[in-house]
């Protein structure tokens, strides 16, 4: 099994890129079975259908930076729509295509699960603050107003797709 991912490396990555991880989606058994773990199954060959995931290098090299400065030894990372997607669904959704929607107050991070299967992932730099700032310009009110008109409006939304 290592040595199926470490053929991953093998694949040409841009020069800005950097793999950061491997998310195996399936492992196809020479006989067409198709496992999600491989231990005790016998085969003499195999398929593995997974995603690469690249990140920028310089990013990655900056994070690491900031860790190590604080001391901190990191043993890899792993994409923030990875990681909700395993905490905020329960095991009935698992398996559904969902998109994840995180909202942050700079960045909007978003990520489309096909089933099991991570297919794209994205930031977008957009978030609360640029809400705030735009309500703020657009309107002419001042900050502490146009936090209260975006309050305002998401809790309509909520009730509206209720």
């Amino acid at each position: 099994m290592q040595n199926a991912i470490m053929q991953v490396k093998d694949i040409e990555i841009p020069d800005n890129k950097i793999l950061i991880d491997v998310d195996i989606n399936q492992i196809i058994l020479d006989n067409g079975k198709v496992v999600t773990d491989p231990v005790g199954e016998l085969s003499s060959s195999f398929t593995v259908n997974a995603q690469v995931i690249l990140a920028e290098k310089e990013y990655i090299r900056k994070l690491s930076n900031i860790f190590k400065k604080a001391g901190i030894e990191i043993d890899g990372i792993i994409p923030i729509t990875l990681a909700e997607r395993n905490l905020v669904l329960d095991k009935n959704e698992l398996n559904d295509n969902i998109m994840l929607l995180d909202v942050g107050a700079e960045n909007t991070d978003m990520g489309i699960f096909d089933g099991n299967v991570f297919k794209y992932t994205d930031t977008i730099p957009l978030g609360r603050r640029q809400y705030n700032k735009r309500y703020s310009t657009c309107f002419k009110y001042y900050r502490r107003r146009s936090r209260k008109i975006k309050k305002a409006v998401w809790f309509s939304f909520k009730i509206f797709y209720r």
